[in-house]
């Protein structure tokens, strides 16, 4: 599905299509969702890969950890068929009030998605609700300013100019104060590739819904 389902170009960005562009492009792609998968472990037995779009995050989370219960939800028809399409189980959900039993699942993944929530703080207390005592919110998001940048400079001008979608521009210190407000203790924060926000690309922030 296209990055962005209310961008009205002829030439949508789909997600699959861009990771194929360039071995480049994939082996950040594949960096940042390893850095965002490695603050899960093998204790972890439900995962639940959170606006899992067209899967590429949760088919990693699948290979890492093949003997637990690991699945997507996403609002978008097309999206749960194309993770069909790639052997993922995926189903439709809305954030705002998922399908889920209290309690349910040890960790959930939120990649490239608080950015284009309209009420984040009500997403993150649902997620809260589904999560196990002790249980883990990993967030990722981007920083557009330099991901902007990044574009220009390998003139790739049609992503530098694309609208993702992005209702809000987030820091690491923002999610961090809203997962604590949420319930969480922040137990990893972290821009990367470089360790500094206004240079990095994206962010990780991960925490431990309170006992």
């Amino acid at each position: 599905m296209p990055v962005n389902v209310d961008e009205k170009s002829d030439q949508p960005l789909y997600q699959r299509q861009q990771y194929a562009k360039s071995l480049l492009g994939r082996r950040y792609w594949d960096y940042r969702n390893r850095a965002a998968i490695s603050l899960l472990d093998e204790n972890d037995r439900t995962i639940v890969d959170l606006g899992c779009g067209e899967g590429i995050a949760l088919e990693m989370a699948v290979r890492t950890f093949p003997k637990a219960d690991v699945f997507g939800v996403d609002f978008l028809e097309e999206n749960i068929r194309i993770c069909a399409e790639h052997g993922l189980r995926a189903v439709r959900g809305d954030l705002y009030d998922l399908d889920l039993p209290d309690e349910s699942v040890d960790a959930a993944l939120l990649q490239e998605v608080i950015e284009h929530l309209h009420e984040p703080a009500r997403a993150v207390s649902e997620i809260h609700r589904i999560l196990r005592p002790g249980g883990k919110l990993v967030v990722v998001f981007p920083n557009d300013r330099t991901w902007k940048f990044v574009w220009r400079m390998m003139l790739r001008f049609r992503e530098a100019n694309y609208d993702y979608g992005h209702l809000r521009q987030w820091t690491p210190r923002a999610v961090r104060e809203l997962l604590i407000e949420r319930g969480f203790d922040v137990f990893h924060s972290r821009p990367t590739p470089l360790p500094i926000w206004p240079f990095a690309l994206d962010a990780v922030v991960a925490g431990r819904k309170r006992a």
